[in-house]
Formats: structure tokens, C-alpha cells, sequence
């Protein structure tokens, strides 16, 4: 969840399940749907994709950060860029996905400053434990 001029994000995603969206939800502070945002209804991005963490960036737009499960037991990570009206930011990577597979598997965190977007993500080695990175998007 993420609060910004007025506006609250929130995004909800169901782990391990390879048929459900993440949904995203817009509202005023008040807790009205915002009108402006996928006019109104429930926006869902994506089948097995947990998109857990959100923040808007410096134009208002929104940034949400997660991981992509598909069977039997892969994840990558994904990282999402939305317009403010809820449609997907084709500027930002592929038509508004960032795909961090096959070196990250997740997202740990979010971090949105200026025109840099920084996911604390998890790279898994050939052998050993997974190690903590910090991986760095710019606009």
C-alpha cells in the first residue's frame, strides 16, 4: 500500500497459485473507489503473479514489484510500471513489465526515488544460499 496526493494503492496477489491476478485497487482518502483509476473497478494484471509491493513515483504513477510463479516451482521477479489511470506504462521496459528472470526470484522491497526504481531482490547462486541484492531500474 501506498499513499500519494490524496490517492491510496493498494495490491493484493495470491502466492503459489498459478491461476490468480494480482489485483490492484485505487482509492481516495476518504475510502471511495477513485473514478479515475481503470475507471473505477478492480484492476488485475497477469495469471500467478504476486505483485506485493507498491509505491508511486515522482509523476504519480505506479510502481508495484513482485514475483512471477509458474508451475512446478519457478519465480522470477517482476516489477510493473502503471500509468496513473491504471493502464500499463509501455515506456517501462516491455510494455510496462520488467522481467528479472532467470538471476532474481523476487522482490524483498521497493524503493522509488526520482527517476530510479530499486528493487531489493534475491539472486540465487548454482549452489549455496540465495544472496540479497539490491537491483537498480531507471526511467
Amino acid at each position: 500500500m501506498d499513499v500519494k496526493n490524496g490517492r491510496i494503492v493498494v495490491s493484493a496477489g495470491f502466492q503459489y497459485d498459478f491461476d490468480k491476478p494480482t489485483a490492484v485497487y485505487c482509492f481516495s482518502l476518504d475510502g471511495k473507489i477513485d473514478p479515475d483509476f481503470n475507471s473505477g473497478r478492480r484492476l488485475e494484471i497477469g495469471r500467478g503473479l504476486k505483485l506485493d509491493h507498491v509505491r508511486f513515483d515522482t509523476q504519480g504513477r505506479i510502481v508495484l514489484a513482485g514475483t512471477q510463479f509458474s508451475p512446478p516451482t519457478n519465480r522470477a521477479l517482476r516489477v510493473v510500471r502503471l500509468n496513473s489511470d491504471g493502464s500499463l506504462d509501455g515506456a517501462f521496459g516491455e510494455s510496462g513489465f520488467f522481467d528479472g528472470a532467470p538471476y532474481y526470484v523476487a522482490a524483498n522491497d521497493l524503493f522509488v526515488t526520482g527517476n530510479e526504481i530499486r528493487v531489493l531482490s534475491l539472486f540465487p547462486p548454482t549452489d549455496g544460499p540465495f544472496y540479497e541484492v539490491m537491483l537498480k531500474l531507471l526511467d
